[in-house]
C-alpha cells in the first residue's frame, strides 16, 4: 500500500528516531496494544506491527483505511473513540493535533485537540503512554497536553506527568536552502 508520512517516520531500522523513542519508553513486551489516532495514510501501524505491537489505526477519513491495508482500521472521530476505558497501552497522535490547531474549518481547533487528548487519556491504561509527535515547540504544545491529559476531575482522574523529548535536526546549505 502507498503511504506518505508528513512527520517523522517509524521505520524498521536502527536509525529511526521515533522507533527508538517508542521502544526505549514502551517496549512491546510491557506495552503491546497501540492506537494511532488520526492515522491518515501513515505507515505507523504497519511498521509497529512488524515490531509485534498490536496496532489499531483510526481516522475520520474513510479513505485512510485504504492505506492501512493489513492493519486494523476503525473509522471514527478522534474526539469520540469507540473503545472501552483502558483498552490500550499506548496512544500515538502524529500531527493530528497540529492539523486540528491549524484548521479554520471548524473554528474550534484547540477544543478538538483537547477532546482528542482526553480520549487518549481515557483509552490508555494507567501507566501507559501517550506519544504526541508535533512540529510545535514544547512551549506551545505542553500546556495543551497538560490540559487534555489532566484527567476528567472525577474518581478516575489520574495525575499524568508530561515529558517532552525533543531533538534538533541540523540542516546545512543545500541547493541554496539554509535551514
Amino acid at each position: 500500500p502507498s503511504s506518505h508520512d508528513w512527520y517523522i517516520e517509524y521505520t524498521p531500522d536502527q536509525f529511526s528516531v521515533l522507533r527508538n523513542i517508542v521502544l526505549a519508553h514502551a517496549p512491546v513486551k510491557s506495552f503491546p496494544c497501540v492506537i494511532d489516532v488520526g492515522c491518515g495514510d501513515s505507515s505507523l501501524c504497519r511498521e509497529m506491527s512488524r515490531d509485534n505491537y498490536l496496532a489499531v489505526a483510526t481516522d475520520l477519513a474513510r479513505s485512510a483505511g485504504v492505506a492501512q491495508c493489513g492493519s486494523s482500521f476503525v473509522h471514527c472521530s478522534a474526539g469520540s473513540l469507540p473503545f472501552a476505558q483502558h483498552s490500550f497501552d499506548i496512544a500515538v497522535e502524529k500531527g493530528t493535533i497540529d492539523a486540528m490547531c491549524c484548521s479554520k474549518a471548524s473554528g474550534k481547533g484547540r477544543a478538538d485537540a483537547v477532546s482528542l487528548l482526553r480520549e487518549c487519556a481515557r483509552v490508555v491504561r494507567p501507566g501507559g503512554w501517550v506519544f504526541s509527535v508535533s512540529y510545535a515547540s514544547p512551549e506551545q504544545r505542553v500546556p495543551l497536553l497538560r490540559e487534555g491529559l489532566g484527567g476528567d476531575g472525577g474518581d478516575t482522574a489520574r495525575a499524568l506527568e508530561v515529558q517532552t523529548l525533543s531533538w534538533r535536526v541540523q540542516c546545512g546549505s543545500r541547493n541554496g536552502f539554509n535551514g
